[in-house]
């Protein structure tokens, strides 16, 4: 058993740097997810739809739309049509705020000046864009209201194969570094066949982001992959979560040719049981759940077990005499699986006791101590999983002991740092 010292040297740390008020905290702001799209909005805007996606409605970020579809000229009748689409799509969600994808190519400085100012009129609080191609100073300017709002640098990662320290991946890295971080069009499809190593690619600018204190944003789309885009997006994401690199914003679009939309439909985002329909929001459905755990599927408990006083999970050590002390975490979800994040903290940790953690027989009490047990890979709880954490305790100098308090905290995900569920034990001497 290794000895306290890894208690002790660890406390310093998260006492320090991680808990405010004596709580838990995760050092990171929450991931986003947004929602929309060229193919998709249409669909979610028409009012006899709404009831085929209530729980998106009330619980995505905000509103995603490209500048295709938004195409219209000023005084033309598509222009009073987009805008009462507009005003459907923000009547329906609880998060009022749309994000804007445009590009230096395709549309003019004057079409983006007036689709930004068609967001407001239908109501929306501009949040912010990405832009494809390229920017210039004046295009910048509009997109970040002079600095008020981020703008992200989108770009096609399957033609970076040579890796960000080639010439040219160095010249994009220059290109985002002035804006608020990187973005990708990242197509399932192009995904599942890793084209152009964009998988290495697409790591390494989150890496090089998040180095410079800079967002990415990754957006998935589904393009020819029809019913196939759920299970496509789940092992997208768990290959995000498995590299422990994670997009700061998703953003679900659906665009492309009509014959992209005949392949897979934008609703209804589950099916008659809860389940996530092999639909457009039906992945965008999962991904929520997937990240944030709104039904608190995941639980953390210490078992009843020898040596615990079950009341108030008060574990009491005769003189001399040590323990095993099992945690777990259960996954209730019937569908839905969860890449979990555990913590451990210290409180009274005073001389005379000797512990550590474990899990499948690994030693694991510096990663809970310190930035937090990942659960993904083989950790990551399928539904009806099941891990248990073991927590070797002991005393090594009964006259010198004094009490102990650790405190576990579950996290949904990685990627978010609201505390969901905490338990505790209390060791006296």
């Amino acid at each position: 058993m290794q000895n306290m010292i890894l208690f002790r040297r660890y406390t310093r740390h998260v006492v320090l740097g991680i808990l405010l008020s004596g709580v838990l905290h995760r050092p990171a702001s929450a991931s986003e997810i947004w929602m929309g799209g060229h193919r998709a909005w249409l669909d979610i805007a028409k009012p006899e739809n709404a009831s085929q996606w209530l729980f998106l409605q009330k619980h995505i970020d905000g509103f995603y739309i490209n500048n295709f579809a938004m195409r219209h000229k000023t005084g033309d009748p598509l222009e009073a049509e987009r805008k009462a689409q507009l005003r459907q799509v923000y009547a329906l969600l609880a998060k009022k705020r749309v994000f804007y994808e445009t590009d230096l190519k395709h549309a003019k400085l004057d079409e983006d000046v007036r689709n930004i100012a068609l967001f407001r009129a239908a109501g929306f609080e501009y949040a912010g864009a990405t832009i494809n191609y390229g920017t210039d100073p004046a295009r910048t300017a509009l997109l970040t209201e002079r600095g008020q709002y981020p703008l992200y640098y989108m770009f096609g990662p399957w033609n970076y194969k040579d890796g960000l320290q080639s010439a040219k991946g160095k010249a994009l890295l220059a290109n985002i570094s002035p804006l608020a971080g990187g973005s990708v069009d990242g197509p399932v499809t192009m995904w599942r066949r890793n084209a152009g190593n964009m998988h290495e690619t697409c790591f390494e600018a989150i890496r090089w982001c998040h180095a410079n204190k800079k967002k990415f944003l990754y957006l998935v789309a589904p393009n020819e992959s029809g019913v196939a885009f759920l299970e496509e997006t789940q092992k997208l994401v768990r290959a995000f979560e498995d590299e422990e690199t994670c997009p700061d914003i998703w953003a679900m679009g659906f665009y492309g040719p009509p014959e992209f939309r005949k392949a897979l439909e934008t609703l209804p985002e589950k099916t008659g049981d809860g389940v996530p329909a092999k639909t457009f929001t039906g992945a965008v459905y999962w991904l929520m759940h997937h990240l944030r755990d709104p039904e608190r599927k995941l639980q953390l408990a210490i078992p009843a077990q020898a040596g615990i006083e079950e009341k108030d999970d008060l574990v009491k050590l005769q003189p001399g005499s040590g323990g095993k002390y099992a945690v777990t975490v259960t996954n209730s979800s019937k569908w839905c699986d969860y890449a979990p994040l555990l913590r451990v903290k210290l409180d009274n940790a005073g001389p005379g006791w000797n512990g550590r953690w474990l899990l499948d027989g690994q030693d694991v009490t510096k990663e809970l101590m310190g930035s937090g047990l990942n659960c993904v890979g083989k950790r990551r709880l399928g539904p009806g999983g099941k891990i248990t954490l073991t927590l070797e305790l002991a005393r090594t100098a009964i006259s010198t002991s004094q009490p102990l308090d650790i405190a576990i905290g579950l996290f949904s995900n990685r990627t978010e740092p609201v505390l969901v569920q905490k338990v505790k034990f209390k060791a006296l001497p």
